[in-house]
Parts: structure tokens; C-alpha cells; sequence
């Protein structure tokens, strides 16, 4: 019994020392041992790593956060809008696998975003690359996506010359537009 027990603990244990050890945020925290009023030993552990602080104060990150959750909102419907299109290149795959694309960054900026409106102003490493860095790789992935679809769309056009192609086409440049928009913004233009 003993021994399955402590067996069962360490698989427990394994898992955890290998996020550990394939962690890429492993050296921004550093620990100290200290001892409880007990007398027992205890790590206590600390950020030491490099902080980015947003030059705004708590009511202009809410206002922030609200602004990128109506970008990412946007980017979303427009990416559903070619959707609703009909158009005779809905059955092809090479045309509809670009646009179905379109929704996964179109996640991630959203998940970026709530990331970005839990955290504070003065954010480590860790929080500015799954809040921050991920919003500016999302816009920049829907960007590519809708440069692809667009080549796509002009490409079964040309060969099949079909004015319900033409609309299809047009579909994405709500997208474009938003996706442009949002990397002009402030906090997504460059690096800390």
C-alpha cells in the first residue's frame, strides 16, 4: 500500500518538474527559503524578471480593454460576414479552407484581450506575451489570412468569372479594414 502511494506521488510530482524545466519564464523567478512560525522550511518565490509598465492609469486600461474587445468582436464578425455570401466557390476547398482560418486568430486576439483586462498596469514577461504580444501576432495573422483569401477569391474569379465571386471578394475587406485599424492602435504598434 505504501509503496503504490508513493508511487502515485511521483507521477504527481513529474509532470510539474517538467513544465519546470521547459518553462521559457523559468528564469524570470527566483526563490529564497524561509522558515514558518513553525520552524519548518518553505520556499517563498519572487519575480525577478523584467517588467513592462503601461504608461496609463487603471481607468484608461478599462477603457483600453473595452476598445479591444469591440476590435476583436469586429474582427470576428467580419470574418463570419463571407459567410454568408453565396457564392458557387462554397463548395471548393482551397477557396473556404483560407476563410475558415480566419476564426483561430480571430480567438486568440479575443484571448489576448481578457488576458489583457485581467492583468494590471505594470505587467511581467509572462502576462505581456499572452496579452499584449498575442493581440499584435493575432491582427497580423488575420491580416495574412485575408491577403490570402483575397488572392483566392480573385483567382476562382478569373477562372470561373462569376459575379458572385466578385462579392465574395469584396466580403473581406470589413475584415481588412478592422484588422488595419487595430494595428494602429497605441499599445499593438511595437515592441516595450
Amino acid at each position: 500500500m505504501h509503496g503504490s502511494a508513493h508511487a502515485k506521488l511521483d507521477s504527481e510530482i513529474l509532470p510539474v518538474n517538467f513544465m519546470i524545466i521547459n518553462d521559457k519564464y523559468k528564469k524570470d523567478y527566483d526563490h529564497r527559503p524561509v522558515t514558518d512560525a513553525k520552524g519548518r522550511f518553505k520556499d517563498e518565490f519572487y519575480y525577478t524578471g523584467e517588467r513592462t509598465d503601461l504608461n496609463m492609469d487603471a481607468e484608461h486600461k478599462k477603457k483600453a480593454g473595452i476598445r479591444f474587445l469591440l476590435f476583436g468582436a469586429a474582427m470576428f464578425c467580419a470574418a463570419l460576414l463571407p459567410g454568408f455570401v453565396e457564392h458557387a466557390a462554397s463548395r471548393v476547398l482551397w477557396v473556404m479552407v483560407p476563410w475558415a482560418c480566419c476564426f483561430l486568430p480571430s480567438g486568440y486576439f479575443l484571448l489576448g484581450t481578457f488576458e489583457f483586462a485581467t492583468n494590471g498596469t505594470s505587467l511581467t514577461r509572462r502576462e505581456y506575451d499572452h496579452s499584449i504580444e498575442r493581440m499584435r501576432n493575432s491582427v497580423w495573422g488575420i491580416i495574412f489570412l485575408t491577403v490570402v483569401n483575397l488572392v483566392v477569391a480573385i483567382i476562382y474569379f478569373v477562372m470561373h468569372f462569376d459575379m458572385s465571386e466578385l462579392l465574395y471578394t469584396a466580403s473581406f475587406l470589413p475584415l481588412a479594414v478592422v484588422a488595419f485599424v487595430c494595428t494602429k492602435q497605441e499599445l499593438l504598434k511595437g515592441k516595450k
